[in-house]
Protein backbone atom coordinates (compact mmCIF):
# COMPACT_ATOMS: atom_id res chain seq x y z
CA UNK A 1 0.00 0.00 0.00
CA UNK A 2 1.25 3.38 -1.20
CA UNK A 3 0.60 6.19 0.73
CA UNK A 4 0.50 9.82 -1.27
CA UNK A 5 -1.43 11.88 1.71
CA UNK A 6 -0.43 14.91 3.93
CA UNK A 7 -2.15 15.07 7.18
CA UNK A 8 -0.71 18.33 8.86
CA UNK A 9 -1.95 17.21 12.41
CA UNK A 10 0.23 13.92 12.34
CA UNK A 11 3.76 14.71 14.00
CA UNK A 12 5.31 11.27 12.92
CA UNK A 13 7.89 13.11 10.13
CA UNK A 14 10.25 10.15 9.47
CA UNK A 15 9.96 6.57 9.43
CA UNK A 16 13.03 4.85 9.71
CA UNK A 17 11.81 1.07 10.53
CA UNK A 18 8.18 -0.79 11.31
CA UNK A 19 8.18 -2.84 14.47
CA UNK A 20 5.88 -5.96 13.91
CA UNK A 21 4.81 -8.86 16.27
CA UNK A 22 7.38 -11.11 13.98
CA UNK A 23 10.14 -8.55 12.98
CA UNK A 24 11.86 -5.32 12.49
CA UNK A 25 12.03 -3.69 9.16
CA UNK A 26 14.55 -1.09 8.37
CA UNK A 27 13.23 1.74 5.34
CA UNK A 28 16.01 1.59 2.63
CA UNK A 29 14.34 3.74 0.46
CA UNK A 30 15.20 7.34 -0.21
CA UNK A 31 12.18 8.48 1.31
CA UNK A 32 11.51 9.03 5.35
CA UNK A 33 8.60 11.27 4.99
CA UNK A 34 5.58 9.14 5.35
CA UNK A 35 3.39 10.38 3.09
CA UNK A 36 6.10 9.45 0.34
CA UNK A 37 6.96 5.67 1.35
CA UNK A 38 5.45 2.72 -0.16
CA UNK A 39 4.65 0.41 2.88
CA UNK A 40 5.18 -2.59 1.09
CA UNK A 41 6.98 -5.10 3.42
CA UNK A 42 7.28 -7.40 1.37
CA UNK A 43 9.00 -5.19 -0.95
CA UNK A 44 12.69 -5.92 -0.21
CA UNK A 45 13.83 -3.04 -2.29
CA UNK A 46 11.80 -0.78 0.03
CA UNK A 47 12.41 -2.97 3.17
CA UNK A 48 15.11 -4.67 4.41
CA UNK A 49 13.92 -7.72 7.55
CA UNK A 50 16.30 -7.55 10.57
CA UNK A 51 15.65 -11.13 11.45
CA UNK A 52 15.76 -13.83 8.77
CA UNK A 53 13.97 -17.05 9.62
CA UNK A 54 17.05 -18.88 10.87
CA UNK A 55 17.58 -16.06 13.57
CA UNK A 56 13.82 -16.10 14.34
CA UNK A 57 13.80 -19.72 14.64
CA UNK A 58 16.92 -19.08 16.90
CA UNK A 59 15.31 -16.67 19.05
CA UNK A 60 12.02 -17.41 19.28
CA UNK A 61 11.50 -20.85 18.24
CA UNK A 62 9.56 -22.20 15.47
CA UNK A 63 6.99 -19.47 15.07
CA UNK A 64 7.57 -18.16 11.18
CA UNK A 65 8.84 -14.95 10.38
CA UNK A 66 5.70 -13.25 8.51
CA UNK A 67 7.41 -12.08 4.83
CA UNK A 68 4.50 -9.09 4.41
CA UNK A 69 2.00 -11.68 2.71
CA UNK A 70 -1.13 -11.43 4.24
Amino acid sequence: MTTKTFDPICTMKKVWCVVGQENVWANIQEFESPALIDFDLSNKNFWQPFLTETMHKEHFGEAKVQNGHR
